[in-house]
């Protein structure tokens, strides 16, 4: 995986060119700037909400393996 940091403007140019409809593009952004601007709440209480012990991320694309094949 690749992390690039395109400005909110090539970021919508670029959805816009693959089809991603305005709305869709719109709520990325909000999403992706308070992730950015470190508005997001995050928490480490992972037990608490799924009430088991959290996974590794190698152990959960194991499992959901057929959700990264391509489809046909």
């Amino acid at each position: 995986m690749r992390y690039t940091n395109p400005g909110p403007l090539t970021f919508w140019r670029h959805r816009h060119t693959h089809g991603t409809p305005a709305a869709e593009t719109a709520v990325m952004l909000a999403l992706y700037s308070a992730c950015r601007l470190d508005l997001a709440a995050t928490t480490d209480n992972i037990h608490q909400v799924l009430g088991r012990d959290p996974i590794v991320f190698s152990r959960f694309a194991h499992d959901e393996r057929t959700a990264w094949l391509p489809r046909h």
